[in-house]
């Protein structure tokens, strides 16, 4: 069972949206499916939503952004495989765009009778997180 909250009291400065958030389960990096790269986003191209709860790594150039996105997800990365991975350069400016993943939970219903692919496990896998690499800052 998972616990909640408690957010009687503040419930109504939050909007519709935000309370919703409230109500998801607790991440178990245990239960996830691996990660996905969603796409690379410039200019004025948006990312899409996801739905779920996202993390973004701002800081300045070169400090390891990608990096510790790497290191984060590394027993996740292992599930799905290293093309999934954060591209690390040792220049500043390696990441020049929005860089959008998901970490997917498990598929449903994938259980010794039914052997899925990885591949096909990713496309019925939903996102439980969703992880943007930006670009730094501060770099002439």
């Amino acid at each position: 069972k998972t616990s909640r909250a408690d957010v009687s009291r503040s419930n109504a400065l939050l909007s519709e949206s935000d309370r919703s958030l409230l109500s998801w389960r607790r991440f178990n990096p245990d239960q996830t499916g691996g990660m996905k790269y969603i796409g690379s986003y410039l200019g004025k191209q948006l990312p899409p939503p996801l739905g779920v709860p996202e993390v973004a790594f701002l800081g300045r150039s070169n400090v390891g952004k990608s990096s510790l996105l790497n290191r984060l997800t590394e027993g996740v990365v292992q599930k799905s495989g290293p093309a999934d991975q954060a591209r690390v350069g040792k220049t500043p400016g390696a990441t020049a765009a929005v860089n959008l993943y998901a970490i997917l939970g498990k598929p449903k219903g994938t259980g010794s009778a039914r052997k899925l692919t990885a591949a096909a496990a990713a496309m019925a896998a939903k996102p439980v997180l969703g992880l943007a690499d930006l670009p730094g800052f501060g770099y002439a």
